[in-house]
C-alpha cells in the first residue's frame, strides 16, 4: 500500500516537476494536475492487481477509481484532492470504527474541519471545490463495505 499510494507518487511528482510538465509540487493549477491524475489512476490500478492482501487491493483499486473520477473533474473544473482524500478516509473509518467505538465519528469530523480550514486558509479551495472531492472521496469509498459485507 505505502509503494503504490505513496512513494511511487511521490517519484512521479519529482519526475514530472523535473521536466517541468508541473510547476510546483502544490500542483495549484488545474491544467498540471490531469497528468499526475491520470498516471496516479494507472499507478494505483497496478499496485491493486499486486496487492499484498484482498483488503489492500480492494482500498488500492477503490483508490485508482478516485483518481479516475478526480481526473475527469479536472478536466473541467478544479476539485479538491485533499477533500477527495479525507472524504475517502472518512467512509473507510466511520464503517470500520463506528461498529466498535462511536466517538470516531466525531474524529471523522474533526479531521474534515481541519483539512477544510487548512485548505480555505491557504486559499487553495473554495467551499463548493472542497465539498464535491470530499463527496466523490466518500462515495468510492461505499463499495468498500458491499465487497467487505459479502
Amino acid at each position: 500500500m505505502v509503494l503504490f499510494s505513496l512513494l511511487i507518487p511521490l517519484l512521479i511528482l519529482v519526475t514530472l516537476k523535473r521536466m517541468r510538465i508541473i510547476t510546483s509540487y502544490r500542483i495549484e493549477k488545474r491544467e498540471e494536475r490531469v497528468v499526475p491524475l491520470f498516471v496516479s489512476f494507472f499507478v494505483l490500478l497496478v499496485g491493486a492487481f499486486f496487492g499484498y492482501d484482498v483488503t489492500s487491493a480492494i482500498i488500492l483499486g477503490l483508490t485508482a477509481g478516485l483518481m479516475a473520477l478526480l481526473w475527469i473533474i479536472t478536466l473541467f473544473w478544479k476539485v479538491s484532492l485533499h477533500g477527495a482524500g479525507i472524504g475517502m478516509l472518512s467512509g473507510l473509518l466511520i464503517y470500520d470504527l463506528t461498529v466498535r467505538n462511536g466517538f470516531v465519528f466525531l474524529i471523522v469530523i474533526g479531521l474534515t474541519l481541519m483539512v477544510f480550514w487548512a485548505r480555505r486558509k491557504e486559499g487553495a479551495h473554495n467551499w463548493l471545490q472542497l465539498i464535491v472531492g470530499w463527496i466523490c472521496g466518500f462515495a468510492i469509498s461505499l463499495p468498500y463495505f458491499m465487497i467487505v459485507n459479502n
